[in-house]
């Protein structure tokens, strides 16, 4: 998850993280190939995700943001799941 960091207007000092976009990662063998979950679960696995900051400065501008915004990055593992539960930041945030 990528996040542009922003001041609190109530100038305390302090930061709030704004997510500004979100990658699935995928699942690589020890070759380096990528792999479809089901075969990647059997083994050992870890991923990878590739996130081209240059491409979310219009996101960032159009939130507000300079394009030089203090940026941050969180990456989350999950445990594996036979049934994949909807995503809560998808459709109906907030609502």
């Amino acid at each position: 998850m990528l996040y542009a960091q922003a001041a609190l207007l109530d100038g305390n000092g302090e930061w709030s993280n704004v997510l500004i976009t979100r990658k699935e990662m995928l699942f690589i063998d020890s070759t380096g190939s990528g792999l479809k979950r089901e075969v990647a679960l059997a083994s050992l696995a870890y991923g990878k995700a590739l996130i081209n900051v240059g491409d979310y400065s219009k996101t960032l501008m159009s939130l507000g943001f300079a394009e030089d915004a203090p940026l941050s990055v969180l990456a989350v593992e999950m445990m594996p799941q036979d049934e994949m539960p909807p995503s809560p930041l998808g459709a109906n945030l907030g609502g």
